[in-house]
């Protein structure tokens, strides 16, 4: 998984103000069912428990606090399928066709980053991962981006904090969270880790920025062609990232040839990634595609 889609602003910390909790982030409250389902998040076990696997499951035998823990599992669906699938679970709304993941909860703080506990144990040199994106709804940008990943095997329950790199000064509305067993495109079967007690600080944040205002796509939403101003970069690379993290995408672009095809992609949310060529990080942002 591409993790570095952070390094894209310098931030200063000012001062703390409170320690908050990320709705559900205790994986507290489960629903019962053929395969249990944390309130509040949602995972892709609806569509693999008819095959009797389970991605998505309440850890009770050794949780960090309280009486449940989230266990993510990436597993091989058998007969008819035999697929292996990445276990995820998202506080958005994922959708396995599309292979993307919109929406979140409402959300207008600008953290200074998000912590929690966990364990783990990869497969294979697997990795796990959590990814929290703030995004403002509005205008269609991503405001701010936090990735923790790890390939270590952890027994113990373990504390990360991962800062939030910071994209422009608005306001977010929405914070969505993705976490995952496995990479999304090398998953490794039985591949498993554990999350519980997410939160994140609050913190007044003064961020210096480059000046970026003459990099952006449009039109966004986008049907089939979307075309970049790219300021004053001669050439530059852009990636577009679906939700679970995979590239759909890839082109250069240029002052005269500043134009990539998105018709192949389904209707969604994307994550759009400009490079100059020697790899300096320019701008992230949010595509949307209508179909």
């Amino acid at each position: 998984m591409k993790t570095h889609l952070l390094s894209i602003a310098f931030v200063a910390f000012t001062f703390t103000q409170s320690l908050a909790q990320i709705p559900d982030g205790g994986f507290e409250n489960w629903s019962s069912g053929t395969c249990d389902e944390p309130t509040g998040w949602s995972t892709v076990n609806g569509s693999t428990s008819i095959l009797g696997l389970c991605t998505a499951q309440e850890e009770t035998a050794n949780p960090y606090s309280g009486t449940s823990a989230l266990k993510i599992q990436t597993g091989e669906l058998g007969f008819p399928v035999f697929q292996t699938v990445p276990g995820l679970v998202s506080n958005g709304t994922i959708n396995i066709q599309s292979q993307s993941v919109t929406g979140g909860v409402p959300f207008t703080e600008r953290p200074a980053a998000f912590k929690g506990w966990y364990r783990a144990q990869p497969e294979n040199g697997d990795s796990y991962s959590m990814i929290a994106v703030l995004i403002n709804e509005n205008t269609g940008d991503s405001v701010g981006v936090a990735i923790f990943e790890g390939t270590a095997t952890v027994t113990n329950w373990t504390q990360f904090i991962e800062p939030v790199q910071y994209l422009n000064q608005q306001t977010p509305t929405v914070l969505q969270i993705t976490m995952f067993a496995s990479d999304p495109l090398d998953p490794q079967d039985g591949s498993t880790v554990y999350f519980d007690e997410l939160d994140y600080e609050s913190i007044t944040v003064d961020i210096e920025e480059r000046d970026l205002a003459n990099i952006n796509v449009y039109p966004n939403p986008a049907t089939d062609m979307v075309f970049f101003n790219i300021g004053n970069v001669e050439n530059a690379v852009v990636e577009v990232y679906n939700m679970l993290g995979l590239k759909v995408l890839e082109s250069t672009v240029s002052e005269m040839n500043n134009q990539l095809n998105v018709s192949t992609l389904s209707a969604g949310t994307y994550i759009w990634e400009m490079s100059s060529n020697t790899g300096q990080q320019l701008k992230v942002g949010i595509l949307l595609v209508a179909r």
